[in-house]
């Protein structure tokens, strides 16, 4: 379909294929009408299951093509030097990871036990706290806000410490009252003209022993509730701005506060680009989609490891940097 024009004809034993014995076979359901047939190829998020009609797509697809390699074919025909692609293999392994978590199927080549004694499964790879991965997870999502945040706010910060407590009385018992506490972000001017606002973000993996017997939508409330437990009242009697919590979840989802973040994010965005609201907000879940992706691939195959000194090293050989040094 993206090699040859003019094609939907010679598809019409596919789509027969398609229609009359997978959809049956997958589904159970012994005949689809042109309706059903119409409903079932939609895009998932749009109810279907997205197996596409070969039939109505195909010249859509070859002209997709065609603007999507257009860039590469001027630079064949011009004979270009381009840069060095990836090593394909690396790539290939990363591909194999993220379609294995997907759809919950066994990962290749993992060891039987992690370095913290236990055995070694994709739940425990998540929350694992050795090799501080996990940190590393948060970070990310940390530096891609605050990032976004720097083109459209004024005073961007990343681990902003908050002001001291001096006799104000903060309520919530399991409220940050020390004075070295630090929020994850800082950004002036992003709910109010020269109002700070600061966010702290939170990633948890909703396939931990702890939530199984919780829906999801309750454990991201119940995140963003104990953040603003934790910071809520201080950062708006202390700092007098806002505090806004951004839970994510290690497979792909957020929490409603940081819907609301985002989407407001994107209008900043997309105004001060001159861009489409909806094409930037794409882009923004998809950069942080990709963050996600790449954090549960580096819990699964990073190391956890914590190289030691040798027994001959010497003290004038200085420090040997650890996992939290990076």
């Amino acid at each position: 379909m993206r090699t040859v024009p003019d094609i939907s004809s010679f598809l019409k034993p596919l789509e027969d294929a398609i229609r009359l014995q997978l959809l049956p076979s997958i589904s159970g359901h012994p005949g689809c009408s042109a309706d059903e047939w119409d409903l079932l190829s939609l895009p998932c998020h749009f109810g279907g299951l997205g197996l596409i009609n070969p039939t109505k797509v195909s010249d859509s697809q070859f002209d997709a093509s065609l603007l999507i390699t257009a860039s590469l074919k001027d630079l064949i025909i011009k004979q270009s030097v381009c840069a060095r692609p990836p090593d394909v293999r690396c790539v290939k392994a990363q591909f194999w990871d993220a379609v294995h978590l997907r759809y919950g199927w066994k990962l290749l080549n993992v060891p039987s036990h992690c370095v913290c004694g236990v055995s070694f499964t994709i739940d425990h790879a998540m929350v694992c706290q050795h090799g501080d991965l996990t940190f590393v997870r948060h970070n990310d999502l940390r530096d891609i806000t605050a990032g976004l945040l720097s083109r459209v706010c004024s005073d961007v910060a990343t681990e902003p410490p908050l002001q001291p407590l001096s006799g104000e009385v903060i309520t919530p018992k399991s409220a940050n009252r020390q004075d070295d506490a630090r929020a994850d972000i800082h950004a002036r001017g992003f709910w109010g003209r020269r109002q700070s606002a600061f966010l702290d973000v939170r990633v948890f993996h909703p396939n931990a022993p702890s939530y199984r017997n919780s829906s999801i939508p309750s454990v991201y409330r119940h995140h963003e509730l104990q953040k603003k437990r934790e910071y809520g009242e201080r950062v708006r009697e202390v700092e007098q701005a806002s505090f806004t919590p951004l839970v994510f979840s290690t497979t792909g989802g957020m929490g409603g506060e940081a819907l609301t973040f985002y989407r407001r994010l994107a209008d900043m965005l997309s105004r001060h680009s001159s861009t489409s609201y909806s094409g930037t907000l794409a882009w923004i879940r998809c950069t942080l989609s990709f963050s996600l992706l790449r954090s549960a691939t580096m819990c699964i195959r990073g190391t956890r490891s914590i190289l030691h000194r040798s027994n001959n090293a010497s003290p004038e050989m200085g420090h040997i940097a650890g996992p939290r040094d990076f």
